[in-house]
């Protein structure tokens, strides 16, 4: 992705500015207007009213050794990881929906994506 500020004043160092206007360069996603273009604004990000307390959530950090694989991944909407890495992601899913089945609050899964 290419990043474009769309502010043309000059910004006070550390500043963010409101919104930062960047093109997608992908074909198969569909992400932003059809030219590509994806505003992100920064006052939706790192509110304060973000929810950061989840009592059944399960984390996981997906390691790719490749920064090939990270490129294919936004390209083509997907993501590929071995077969037990597969089946612990299908579990922890599958034990989610069960989880805010049969209560009242939601069980979220949090993928972070790294790189080595």
């Amino acid at each position: 992705m290419s990043q474009q500020n769309t502010s043309k004043a000059k910004m006070p160092i550390g500043s963010t500015p409101p919104e930062i206007v960047v093109k997608s360069y992908t074909s198969r996603l569909l992400i932003g207007n059809p030219e590509g273009k994806i505003v992100i604004r920064s006052d939706q990000y790192n509110r304060h009213d973000f929810q950061v307390v989840y009592p059944n959530a399960k984390f996981f950090v997906i390691k790719s050794y490749d920064e090939a694989d990270i490129h294919k991944s936004i390209k083509y909407g997907v993501w590929s990881t071995s077969s037990t890495g597969s089946q612990k992601l299908d579990i922890a899913f599958r034990e989610a929906q069960a989880i805010a089945a049969s209560s009242s609050t939601l069980c979220p899964v949090f993928l972070f994506f790294s790189v080595s």
